[in-house]
């Protein structure tokens, strides 16, 4: 799963890019955020059925699917020129891109123990990140060369992963499979993980705060190119600013989590959402390319710290029959912020100019605060059996 992980990270071109190919092409801002929103839309949904999928017709099944029908699904988005037909298709390739996500994440749980748990994801990321640290600038020139090349090249590399899972991702089958019809009755599953883990204050502390720090976080694929490109630079350094993101992380991130393991999980996330604001708010600092590698170095140290250990700190709260929908949940509030940071995102960037970037500071301020709260300790959930009426 980290090869593939890396890979597949390796060709991450699409969505990166997605603002300046539809811009490219013609399409006003209007238009893109139209676009945009599909995209997150499918990333909202993907959570959900991600999770259900995960947890019904296996971990090794849902990543094989979501990787081999992302691979064609991105072939067949790079040829579409009207504005419905790729509003249409990048909400599918969204869809089935990220449906593999909680699997992973659930997968990831299911080998390892509690304790190891943030320096395994911190491992993950790692790989994730070593492939990004490189995919943006490669896409940054490919960009010159046809945005076509983007979308192939994605498509390569979803399509090994999804061999690769196929091939050597272990078969865990952490309770009785259920009946195959129950693979699809969604509805069901999506109501028990909705009415489970929201009765978690712990959760619900979590999902909040998490989707406060992810509407501001996911504008770094959002409006940081549109602030780049207005200062005068091209795609290229674009490409170099993300690949800094991926390249302080492949060095400093696993040494960091042997330490970060050891703290109050909390405390860990409140610095970290404080720092990735820190970050977006120096790029509100007219300071040509200074202010935004510093800005990317200094949310990055905070992604560092936040995320591995969000993670784990969900998949220690989940029952394990319902770990892969506990991953989805809390990627829902990430996937939530996605479609908020494309459809609001970008007007009120438009809008704010580069106050923008302050208000983001203040956003991840708030998701701070949140974190920042301890709510009563509540008695262990014995897991219980897959139930779907």
């Amino acid at each position: 799963m980290v090869i593939g992980s890396f890979i597949n990270r390796l060709g991450t071109f699409v969505l990166p890019y997605l603002t300046l190919y539809l811009t490219q092409k013609g399409f006003g801002l209007k238009e893109v955020g139209l676009a945009l929103t599909a995209w997150s839309t499918g990333n909202l949904s993907a959570t959900l059925i991600g999770g259900h999928l995960a947890d019904t017709l296996g971990r090794r099944l849902t990543v094989v699917i979501s990787m081999l029908s992302c691979a064609v699904l991105l072939v067949i988005l790079s040829f579409m020129e009207s504005l419905w037909a790729i509003v249409f298709f990048a909400f599918l390739t969204s869809l089935f891109s990220e449906i593999y996500r909680p699997a992973a994440h659930a997968l990831v749980a299911d080998l390892v123990p509690k304790e190891d748990r943030v320096l395994v994801y911190a491992v993950l990321r790692w790989a994730i990140n070593a492939g990004f640290a490189v995919g943006p600038a490669i896409a940054g020139v490919l960009s010159h060369i046809s945005y076509k090349w983007i979308f192939w090249l994605d498509a390569f590399t979803s399509g090994i992963y999804g061999l690769l899972a196929l091939w050597f991702l272990p078969l865990i089958e952490v309770y009785d499979k259920p009946p195959p019809s129950h693979i699809f009755r969604a509805l069901s599953s999506f109501k028990r993980s909705f009415k489970v883990s929201f009765s978690d204050r712990r959760f619900v502390q979590v999902f909040f705060a998490s989707l406060l720090n992810a509407f501001g976080f996911m504008q770094t694929f959002v409006t940081l190119g549109l602030e780049v490109t207005s200062r005068g630079y091209t795609e290229i350094l674009f490409g170099l600013i993300l690949g800094l993101n991926g390249a302080i992380i492949i060095f400093f991130e696993l040494p960091l989590s042997v330490w970060v393991r050891r703290q109050n999980q909390r405390t860990m996330m409140v610095a970290g959402y404080l720092l990735i604001g820190i970050g977006f708010g120096l790029f509100s600092i007219q300071a040509g390319m200074t202010s935004l590698f510093a800005g990317m170095f200094v949310l990055t140290v905070g992604e560092m710290i936040a995320l591995p250990v969000g993670m784990a700190y969900v998949s220690n709260l989940a029952p394990d029959d319902m770990r892969g929908r506990y991953m989805g949940m809390w990627g829902f509030s990430w996937a939530f912020a996605m479609v908020l940071a494309t459809s609001v995102g970008i007007k009120l960037y438009s809008s704010m100019g580069g106050t923008f970037w302050l208000f983001i500071l203040f956003i991840n301020a708030v998701s701070a605060l949140i974190m920042s709260w301890n709510p009563k300790r509540e008695r262990n959930r014995k897991s219980e059996p897959v139930i779907l009426t």
